[in-house]
């Protein structure tokens, strides 16, 4: 037991000694050790002492200062609340903002060639990134983020306009059975393009306020096909389905023939009267445009 106990002592003694050392003393870059005594004893700050325990050794501390002023030599600092204009040339500089708003480079969508409207918008948003000092890259980035955004929204649009168009179609069909839908649709066409004249193509662009074409309503076809069943055939003009022109066309065709028979027979008169029929015809077919429903929007 008292061999134990003369161990035991002798360890502690050994533990206690070198933790004094190691307290007195502190070793340089070069290997060389000197006596200092604790270097934390004469920090009175309990906050500042406590923080001096997370190093080893002044030379520690000194070495770590040297790493973060090399660390803060190159940060950028935010800029103050009354910048001089200097201290913002500095910073744009530092962040890659460019000098000027005109310099954005903002790109346009891929396969769209850009519109007044396009241009507009590019401007307004380039100053708007620069009066808040957003560097090149972040706003060539947020272009291409809106115009991705934008344009799978143009895509989704168009979706929906097919959408409703094909639901339109099957609600007059409905209403409408057998024949009796192409037959309505086609006096619909003949009555819009009659009533709208040159202005069909602004015609076809008005949206009702949930973002549907008007001339893809069901409510609105119905109201043309109304109006042109009312109108008197000399001034609606031929109203045909596909069908109607189909057999037009096998008129036609077969008029050709008798024509062309009438004139190897040197029978001048009755190719003439032949040839008549034939414009009546062509008259009846093509005397009027297709008008209703969605053509679309552009991308």
């Amino acid at each position: 037991m008292a061999e134990e106990a003369t161990t035991e002592s002798t360890e502690t003694t050994e533990t206690t000694e070198t933790t004094e050392s190691t307290e007195a003393t502190q070793t340089n870059g070069e290997g060389q050790t000197t006596e200092v005594g604790d270097w934390r004893e004469h920090i009175t700050d309990t906050k500042l002492r406590d923080h001096a325990g997370k190093f080893t050794s002044v030379l520690d501390l000194v070495g770590k200062h040297y790493e973060l002023r090399q660390v803060l030599s190159t940060a950028i600092k935010p800029l103050p609340e009354n910048a001089t204009e200097e201290q913002l040339g500095a910073y744009r500089k530092a962040t890659g903002v460019p000098e000027t708003a005109e310099k954005y480079d903002l790109p346009t969508p891929e396969g769209r060639d850009a519109t007044e409207a396009d241009t507009a918008f590019r401007g307004a948003v380039s100053e708007v990134f620069h009066k808040f000092n957003i560097p090149a890259g972040a706003a060539k980035g947020l272009s291409e983020w809106w115009n991705d955004f934008v344009t799978q929204g143009e895509k989704a649009q168009i979706e929906a306009d097919k959408t409703h168009a094909a639901e339109t179609e099957t609600a007059l069909k409905a209403e409408w059975p057998g024949k009796e839908f192409e037959r309505n649709k086609a006096i619909a066409n003949a009555a819009a393009s009659k009533l709208f004249g040159d202005d069909i193509d602004d015609v076809r662009k008005l949206e009702t306020k949930d973002g549907r074409f008007v001339l893809d309503n069901a409510a609105f076809i119905k109201m043309l096909a109304g109006v042109g069943r009312e109108m008197e055939e000399g001034r609606l003009g031929s109203v045909m389905t596909d069908g109607d022109r189909d057999g037009l066309q096998s008129q036609v065709d077969d008029l050709e023939k008798q024509i062309d028979k009438a004139q190897a027979g040197s029978d001048g008169v009755k190719a003439q009267e032949l040839y008549e029929k034939q414009q009546l015809i062509y008259q009846k077919m093509y005397g009027t445009d297709p008008v209703v429903g969605a053509e679309g929007r552009a991308v």
